[in-house]
């Protein structure tokens, strides 16, 4: 380009690169291009190329408002400087991505609607605007969503969830099993009224006392707790209610009402509870015989037990089942014991009030009879702590462990290795020592094997041979003093001895040598007394009958 056709006159303006008549002498004030330099300046002499114009800034005395440029359009006298319309969170323009809608400069986003407003305010009606006429366009405010409609659905959401959590709570509750007595009726009022005791003992009045905190440690014998169930009841289900006798010595009744989930959780307590009857673990109590009580609920049991003490109290003790509900009854009168079918009878009208609320059989009629104690659950099969009487009244705790591998001599005369009964398809040892009893000599203790055999015909001819041995012991050892003291009855075969090995002049080895077998079990005991502390023989024939009761009840 020549350089006269790049310059113009000096009185006229410079133009954009548009045609001239588009534009007003009003619509053309723009921004003034700096003149090349003269001939002869030092830039031409040096022959260097001539430099981009500098924009010119237009001069003005006006201060720049904040927010505007300085090439903006003059602003009307009336116009006020107001906030920006779009707030951070409105949402970027549909022709801006996100990161170039916050990487614009503030300026800039102000500085486009103040234009197109002064531009739209500034240009007559008639105006006619040229296509290339910078004129930006406003945008309009995005609405905003008023305070109460943005928390409106937040609000509906947490109702649902608590209309929710709360059908849950109120579904959970009406499907929680009832306990007897409900909210309404106090559960005590089910158990039995002391009217309903008086055939227990002529001539005795009861006065009934309810626990508020029933302590299930004392009160009940050969219980434990509830609280040590594998599955216990319902909270706040257990409630006792205790009578004692204004009359006629210290005659006490002690019932226990214990709620559970559902059937098969109280027929599992019904179990546990029958097991601890059997065997009274952790008591020194002695569980004299058991019975079998029939019209009282779904499920019943009984057993007499003895308090090893000076007094010898006995108690009569019944568990009932019926539907979800247990009632463990405890009935005591000292020395004197109260008759089974009594007591049980004095049961009915607390198990009628209960079979409702536990949808369970409803009691009829009493009947009891004797029976085996019910399997306990120390060691099945052999003898329970329960088992074994004291031999000093008040002190002494029975102790048991199983034997592995067995180990017994025996008296020596028995005539064959009883860890190595060939004919017998088991065996398996417990020993039972007494403990706490200062008047007992070293090492008291009781030894146990339990034989099962192929056939009944099997365990009878390993007992009587046995007994045929040990009675001819006499004769082939003359070290040894035997004599027979007892048998139990038929249909059972079975023998008591003592037998004596002498050691030296005048020190022998005493044994307390039992042996028996019905069906197709078989057992053998071995004690170890002296001369000054031993069981009676009506005693050790007891525990030779309980270890047979026992071993009957194998699987």
């Amino acid at each position: 380009m020549s350089e006269e056709s790049a310059m113009t006159d000096a009185d006229e303006r410079p133009r954009r690169a548009l045609p001239s008549e588009d534009l007003t002498d009003s619509e053309s004030a723009g921004r003034h291009w700096a003149a090349p330099p003269a001939e002869g300046d030092e830039a031409d002499a040096l022959g260097t190329p001539v430099p981009p114009p500098i924009p010119v800034l237009p001069t003005s005395e006006r201060v720049a408002s904040a927010g505007r440029r300085f090439s903006a359009d003059d602003l009307p006298d009336d116009w006020e400087d107001k906030a920006p319309r779009r707030s951070a969170t409105s949402p970027a323009s549909f022709h801006a991505s996100p990161t170039e809608e916050l990487d614009a400069e503030p300026d800039d986003v102000e500085l486009d609607a103040e234009r197109s407003a002064v531009a739209r305010s500034e240009v007559a009606p008639d105006a006619e605007v040229a296509p290339d006429a910078e004129v930006a366009l406003v945008r309009p405010a995005p609405a905003v969503t008023p305070l109460h409609v943005r928390w409106f659905w937040p609000v509906v959401a947490i109702a649902v969830a608590a209309a929710l959590v709360l059908a849950g709570t109120l579904f959970a509750r009406m499907n929680k099993p009832a306990v007897p007595g409900g909210v309404g009726t106090p559960r005590s009022s089910l158990l039995s009224e002391p009217a309903e005791l008086s055939a227990l003992r002529a001539g005795t009045t009861w006065t009934a006392t309810n626990d508020i905190a029933p302590d299930e440690s004392k009160g009940l014998r050969c219980v434990t707790p509830s609280s040590q169930l594998k599955t216990p009841p319902l909270e706040g289900s257990v409630v006792r209610r205790t009578f004692t006798a204004s009359s006629e010595g210290d005659a006490t009744v002690v019932q226990q009402v214990e709620t559970y989930a559902d059937a098969d959780a109280a027929k599992a307590a019904f179990t546990a509870r029958s097991i601890q009857l059997g065997g009274c673990p952790g008591t020194p109590d002695l569980v004299n015989r058991g019975f079998t009580v029939g019209g009282l609920g779904d499920q019943s049991v009984a057993v007499t037990v003895t308090e090893q003490d000076a007094a010898a109290r006995v108690h009569q003790l019944v568990v009932v089942r019926t539907g979800t509900t247990l009632l463990i009854a405890d009935a005591t009168a000292g020395q004197e014991p109260v008759a089974m079918d009594a007591f049980a009878a004095s049961l009915v009208g607390s198990l009628q009030r209960l079979c409702g609320p536990s949808a369970g059989t409803c009691a009829t009629t009493a009947t009891v009879a004797e029976a085996d104690v019910p399997p306990a659950g120390e060691f099945p099969g052999s003898l329970a702590a329960g088992d074994l009487p004291r031999v000093t009244p008040g002190v002494g705790t029975w102790v048991g462990a199983e034997i592995k591998p067995m180990k017994l001599a025996g008296s020596g005369c028995e005539g064959v290795d009883l860890t190595a009964v060939t004919t017998a398809t088991s065996a398996v040892q417990h020993a039972y020592l007494l403990t706490g009893d200062p008047a007992a000599s070293a090492n008291f203790g009781l030894d146990e094997i339990v034989y099962a055999f192929a056939s009944e015909a099997d365990a009878k001819a390993f007992t009587e041979s046995v007994i045929a041995d040990v009675t001819d012991c006499a004769k082939n050892q003359a070290t040894a003093t035997v004599t027979a003291l007892g048998s139990l009855e038929a249909p059972a075969t079975g023998q008591l001895f003592t037998v004596d090995q002498r050691k030296t002049i005048d020190k022998a080895a005493r044994s307390r040598v039992m042996v028996a077998s019905s069906g197709e079990h078989a057992v053998y005991l071995a004690a170890n007394p002296t001369p000054e502390f031993d069981l009676s023989d009506e005693a050790w024939l007891g525990v030779l009958q309980r270890a047979l009761t026992r071993a009957k009840q194998l699987p």
